[in-house]
């Protein structure tokens, strides 16, 4: 279900099946003080569901974050925020094309499975991603 439409940069989408939260991302540049705004709504979704699990999909989107924004993604600011919001999984569909948001998307990815704060797993697409959270649920 949509939950919040922040286009042209995001759609913010609540999976009650999934307990998901799902961040379609669109077009990835854009100004940190944007990205903040679509982070903070999300997880304030997140929060309001009392959902754990984070799902960035990149799979349609265009561009990449900026390193000012990848930075801000893994700085404690963010990190503590998203504790407090109840997060303890990020899962992220890749895009659907090869290249630089390809890269991007597992750099900051990697970044993030390195801090160690949360589960991380990467998805060639929704249905995948999705599959994978129902067999977690099941096990």
């Amino acid at each position: 279900m949509l939950k919040i439409n922040l286009e042209p940069h995001a759609r913010v989408h609540w999976l009650e099946s999934h307990k998901t939260l799902r961040v379609e991302w669109l077009k990835l540049h854009m100004s940190t003080e944007r990205f903040q705004e679509i982070a903070g709504q999300a997880l304030r979704v997140l929060q309001e569901h009392k959902g754990s699990i984070w799902l960035a999909d990149s799979y349609n989107s265009e561009g990449v974050f900026s390193q000012e924004i990848q930075s801000f993604m893994h700085g404690d600011d963010m990190t503590n925020f998203a504790r407090q919001a109840g997060l303890r999984m990020i899962l992220s569909v890749m895009p659907k094309q090869a290249g630089l948001a390809s890269l991007s998307t597992k750099k900051w990815t990697k970044e993030a499975e390195n801090r160690g704060d949360y589960i991380v797993q990467q998805f060639p697409d929704l249905d995948t991603c999705l599959n994978w959270v129902d067999e977690q649920t099941l096990s």
